[in-house]
């Protein structure tokens, strides 16, 4: 386990781990299943095979998610897209990009490779199906069915052309080859997200308005989500562009200050976060080695914190992958803090500590360039 996540194991060289946020919408998507899809169409089961039946459609369902995640994943890993781990989380799954598309025909076939994976899996489940019916096998008819049309809406929804969504990759990567342009094409897709966004939030207000009090909030919610979604993809794109060929020497900060060990908490607030105005600092030994990293916020997490107790407790140990080097790209320290959900880094030359990154050095230096721009 790891914080907000749980790691379920490594496939074709791709970890899958899944945020909690995932277990609410397992929990609502078998709750639906079982108290109303699977007996609108199939009467007269008893509420263990009815609750049966629909766990199992929901672990179905969600394997299938899973397939689609790394049906894009193998795709993009044979084009040299690198990506190392897939997460689920609360509206579905999503694959880790190391960095954009090198180009618009590796996004497209990297993209179309997960609806078309959702195509063949509701076929398949169609086929079974109606095999079942054919043969009245009820138990086989009952789980076939709700995976096949929950696959079938899995891709026909992820073809909306709602960036990042897979449809609105698509428009991208087709905008991208006529355009030649990939900011544009990526304006563009993210627009067109936008507006369908705020589309389907007017249409689910409307329907709540009408009287379809649930199936409008799903609407309006589903919408909202894709409208952030559209945002922040939008923003880490841009953000990937600018720091495309930036070194880590071009952003690190060689000013800085390191806290030895031993220390209480008090000390370290009074001593470090109050006086340097920061939250996230390098502990280092006697000799000045940085040895781990202490964020503030696993300090004011812990609930069962004494001020006078040492800030020991808090330091996470620094290993190789964490520490970069001044010729690294700047990209490189972007992807290990949102893959270690870390503020801050050392800049190592040698075995001699000469800088450190943090999160708001990267984020300033996209903001600034930006308004360059």
């Amino acid at each position: 386990m790891n914080g907000k996540y749980f790691i379920v194991g490594t496939f074709f060289g791709i970890q899958l781990r899944i945020h909690y946020s995932w277990l609410i919408i397992f929990a609502l998507i078998a709750w639906t299943i079982i108290t109303s899809y699977i007996p609108s169409f199939k009467h007269g089961l008893s509420p263990l095979v009815l609750t049966s039946a629909g766990l199992l459609v929901t672990f179905i369902f969600f394997a299938s998610v899973i397939a689609h995640e790394y049906a894009h994943s193998i795709v993009a890993n044979r084009r040299g897209m690198r990506i190392k781990r897939i997460t689920l989380f609360v509206f579905g799954g999503a694959s880790e990009l190391q960095h954009e598309p090198d180009s618009a025909k590796t996004e497209l076939l990297m993209t179309v490779a997960g609806p078309l994976t959702s195509f063949i899996i509701s076929g398949v489940f169609a086929g079974l199906w109606l095999l079942a019916m054919h043969w009245h096998i009820t138990a086989i008819e009952v789980i076939c069915q709700p995976v096949a049309v929950l696959n079938f809406i899995v891709g026909l929804f992820n073809l909306l052309p709602a960036f990042p969504l897979d449809g609105g990759r698509i428009l991208r990567s087709v905008v991208w080859l006529i355009r030649k342009d990939f900011a544009s094409a990526t304006r563009i897709a993210t627009n067109a997200g936008v507006a369908l966004s705020y589309l389907m939030i007017g249409v689910g207000v409307l329907s709540m308005f009408a009287g379809d009090l649930v199936g409008g909030l799903w609407f309006a919610i589903i919408g909202f989500f894709l409208l952030q979604s559209a945002r922040i993809s939008y923003s880490q794109t841009v953000a990937q562009s600018i720091l495309t060929g930036v070194k880590v020497s071009d952003v690190y900060n060689d000013s800085f200050v390191t806290v030895p060990l031993g220390i209480s908490i008090n000390e370290f607030l009074s001593g470090y976060v109050l006086r340097y105005k920061h939250y996230d600092f390098l502990a280092a030994d006697q000799s000045g080695k940085p040895i781990g990293i202490i964020e503030m916020s696993q300090v004011t997490s812990d609930p069962h914190r004494h001020y006078e107790n040492s800030i020991d407790k808090y330091i996470q140990p620094l290993t190789k992958s964490l520490a970069l080097k001044p010729s690294d790209p700047a990209i490189k320290a972007q992807q290990v803090m949102q893959s270690h959900n870390l503020d801050i880094l050392p800049v190592m030359s040698g075995k001699e500590l000469i800088g450190v990154v943090m999160r708001r050095y990267l984020e300033d230096y996209v903001a600034v360039h930006r308004l360059r721009r």
